[in-house]
């Protein structure tokens, strides 16, 4: 039986993933190919997985998808190029014949790939599974969607609007920059859907203090959280930070490659200015004392007839472009302390020793890096009595009191790491824990949960082939082999894809 519900995509479904331009000419055209993708997904798919809102989403993305291919906007290109990089294939799935693959036209794996992404974010996701790549599904939806595509090709208009929005010739200019970089981090059919549920979570953070701050105070809460996320958090289908992504969109334009690989990002810190001129602020980080000179215009001119140099102090967050300092987000000022004394100079370099844990611990465990604990209270134990932690409340991790199962990594440099809950998905002759059944159900749960297991312990885990009942379900048509196969090959990306910001440990 077919859904209930509007079965017709309009134009402010196709301006979703969209910046806020003047309509092309072409948009009418995109729109009407959305309908027919959609009408061919609704045929393919059985009518019990057939999801009304999240086939419209996949349609539309789709046709973006397209316009992205015959306008020539690289948008697809940035995550290929970035994929052949990392992992030395196009694509993480499915394997591709070189001699099949035409770059800038329509290809079937292209299209598997960016199917499974969609579905993964607007159902997997919101479902907490793993879809599997090799879902038959996908790949008819695949074959239907490629057959039309590859009809209108030779006659499908390019979007003159996005080429223009995305010329690489404007990218001389900052916030021509950081407009398109909002845009497609947050919005774009490729990147959107990796990066939107962060921001939403970010929305509904603002409802839960909307309370406690005026709608000014919320405004620049927002504001700043945002353009950290976009500036420092890494994101899309690659887990690269949005400078990273555009770069790769510009490999053929060398002069705007080179400059959005030079973008760098210093988080909100507290600086005492210095001195000001017409064209910079000399700024004096708070923290270590570096000087930095940043862009009188990128302030406000009323904020900055308040600046004073030799007496204000400000808090805010910086963005390197074209090797000059631009003030990202809000500013807050404080002209009441009147000189960098409290500027704390920059740690003295020390040579690397191991951490104080690493060395008990190693003491404690015959020289093996990983323990395995059952219960908190052995866990404070082994903390208090083998690590010489300090007996008390605030000390011994009491967050973890709810907690078993712990998995703990000696870590030269960073201490001591711990993982919660996951004793049962280690096969180490060292863990009596580990329970085969559990760990082919849930084991990949290790990539798929942010924060479930810190990226240091997962690949000291690899390492040593601990985790090797990871893989997908096995579907009707696939062995249980092949689907691990599947997920062993490419569990980098995975890593990548699922954990993002905690695959590189933050």
């Amino acid at each position: 039986m077919k859904q209930a519900g509007n079965r017709t995509i309009y134009l402010k479904d196709w301006m979703n993933v969209h910046p806020e331009i003047k309509q092309s000419n072409s948009d009418l055209y995109y729109i009407q190919l959305s309908n027919r993708i959609l009408n061919a997904i609704e045929v393919i798919l059985p009518s019990e997985l057939f999801v009304l809102e999240e086939a419209k989403e996949i349609s539309v993305h789709v046709a973006a998808w397209f316009e992205d291919i015959i306008s020539g906007l690289h948008i697809w290109d940035s995550f290929t190029h970035t994929c052949q990089a990392l992992y030395g294939k196009r694509l993480p799935f499915p394997t591709i014949d070189e001699a099949d693959y035409f770059e800038g036209e329509v290809n079937q794996a292209d299209l598997e790939f960016l199917i499974w992404h969609l579905l993964q974010r607007f159902h997997g996701n919101e479902n907490d599974i793993m879809i599997n790549p090799q879902d038959p599904g996908i790949r008819f939806m695949a074959q239907g969607i490629t057959k039309l595509l590859e009809e209108e090709y030779e006659t499908a208009p390019e979007s003159t609007t996005m080429q223009e929005y995305l010329d690489p010739r404007k990218y001389d200019d900052y916030y021509t920059f950081t407009r398109n970089a909002e845009w497609l981090y947050f919005f774009s059919y490729l990147h959107g859907p990796s990066n939107e549920e962060r921001l939403n979570g970010l929305y509904e953070e603002m409802k839960e203090i909307q309370d406690q701050y005026t709608k000014e105070e919320l405004a620049r809460i927002f504001y700043d959280a945002r353009n950290q996320m976009l500036f420092s958090s890494h994101g899309g289908p690659l887990a690269c930070t949005v400078s990273e992504w555009m770069a790769a969109m510009y490999e053929e334009t060398p002069w705007v490659k080179e400059l959005l690989d030079g973008v760098a990002v210093r988080e909100r810190a507290w600086y005492f200015v210095e001195e000001k001129t017409p064209i910079h602020l000399t700024l004096v980080a708070k923290e270590g004392g570096e000087t930095i000179k940043a862009l009188c215009k990128s302030v406000s001119m009323e904020t900055l007839k308040s600046i004073l140099p030799g007496k204000s102090n400000i808090s805010v967050a910086c963005v390197r472009y074209h090797d000059e300092w631009w003030f990202n987000g809000s500013i807050l000022l404080d002209n009441k302390k009147e000189n960098p004394s409290e500027i704390k100079p920059a740690a003295e370099e020390t040579p690397a020793m191991e951490h104080k844990d690493y060395v008990a611990f190693m003491k404690a465990t015959n020289n093996y890096d990983l323990a395995y604990i059952e219960s908190y209270e052995t866990l404070k134990s082994f903390l208090v009595d083998s690590l010489g932690w300090a007996d008390n409340e605030d000390e011994t991790l009491p967050t973890l009191k709810d907690n078993e199962n712990f998995v703990l990594y000696a870590n030269k440099d960073k201490g001591l790491l711990i993982a919660p809950d996951i004793c049962s998905l280690v096969k180490d002759p060292a863990n009596p824990y580990y329970n085969a059944e559990e760990a082919a159900e849930e084991a990949t749960m290790l990539y798929f949960i942010p924060g479930l297991c810190p990226i240091d312990l997962l690949q000291r885990l690899e390492r040593d082939n601990l985790i090797p009942d990871t893989g997908f379900q096995p579907l009707d048509d696939t062995s249980k082999e092949e689907a691990k196969v599947l997920f062993q090959e490419n569990k980098d990306f995975f890593a990548r894809y699922f954990l993002t910001d905690y695959y590189f440990g933050e």
